[in-house]
């Protein structure tokens, strides 16, 4: 597991004032497993822009959930990208917070790299599906367009 939170990429500059954009991470499906059995939840995020790591809701999840032993603290993660054509990175899996919990249940990990062309004062979000008949993540509109192909 790498988690990139600390060498991440500025995506929008502290003092530019133009047009940005807003891609959010999502979560869907979460279970509490109780007493016996380990939480877990789909994660759909956004990790690089143009090849730079960024902060994803997989790596937060990740650090939140350190010392819960199966329990799991679910972040997404928000951010304003700049309007210009961009390559970003999606990766979709079910996460477990206690690793050896992945030896005995399916992930369905998924990853692409996937063109990107946001418009101004629009808001995204991550989306994906998991599963044995296979595994997608995209970038779809707020209102549920898919944006990314």
């Amino acid at each position: 597991m790498l988690l990139l939170a600390g060498c991440a990429a500025k995506l929008v500059p502290d003092d530019y004032a133009g047009p940005t954009a807003v891609v959010r991470d999502s979560n869907a499906n979460a279970v509490n497993g109780g007493f016996f059995k380990s939480d877990h939840a789909e994660i759909y995020a956004m990790t690089a822009v143009d090849g730079k790591g960024i902060p994803d809701a997989f790596s937060s999840t990740s650090s939140a959930s350190e010392g819960l032993g199966m329990g799991m603290r679910l972040k997404n993660e928000e951010r304003r990208v700049l309007i210009k054509p961009m390559k970003v990175t999606l990766f979709a899996i079910i996460f477990y917070p206690a690793p050896i919990s992945t030896l005995f249940n399916p992930t369905y990990e998924t990853r692409r790299t996937v063109n990107f062309n946001p418009v101004a004062g629009q808001t995204y979000v991550v989306r994906g599906k998991l599963g044995k008949s296979g595994s997608d993540v995209w970038i779809e509109t707020a209102g549920g367009q898919r944006v990314t192909q």
